[in-house]
């Protein structure tokens, strides 16, 4: 008799992954372990056409940094973190994306229906960071604070106007 995967959820998916979030909210544990049924029937009404029902907009939060720098991001509420996530898992099989065999791709992504852990997919990276550095005399980096600085631009009280 052949093995299956066990089966997994994108309930499953949001729980094991919340600790690793940038605000990990108490509350959306609590509501996705105890009312999962009524969020999604919440989330039906929202996303039908004939209902006016929406979800919340996004809260601005500050997430500290080193240097006692402060990086200005959004929350999401737990009805929209698991809409998201439930998204994510209900479409995991369309979001490959098929690249040239010249490029890679790291970060989150499926294996057998399982999310596979971010650890996992930076220590791939960092692999193929040291294969490359071994291979090419020059690399580029970049720091990924300029792409959110970019996002996310300062509170009105410290722009240069």
């Amino acid at each position: 008799m052949a093995k299956t995967a066990p089966q997994f959820s994108a309930q499953q998916y949001l729980l094991e992954d919340h600790a690793r979030t940038l605000f990990p909210l108490t509350t959306t544990k609590v509501v996705i372990t105890g009312a999962l049924t009524e969020l999604q029937n919440y989330i039906a009404d929202i996303v039908n056409p004939d209902t006016s029902d929406a979800f919340l907009p996004q809260q601005r939060c500050f997430a500290s940094k080193t240097g006692f720098h402060l990086r200005r991001t959004v929350a999401l509420d737990p009805v929209a973190a698991y809409f998201v996530y439930d998204l994510i898992y209900r479409h995991r099989g369309r979001l490959v994306i098929k690249r040239p065999e010249n490029r890679r791709s790291f970060g989150y992504k499926f294996r057998l229906g399982r999310p596979i852990a971010p650890s996992v997919s930076y220590g791939e990276f960092r692999t193929a960071i040291r294969s490359a550095a071994r291979a090419f005399r020059h690399a580029l980096a970049f720091d990924i604070s300029a792409y959110f600085n970019s996002v996310y631009p300062p509170p009105a009280s410290t722009r240069c106007e």
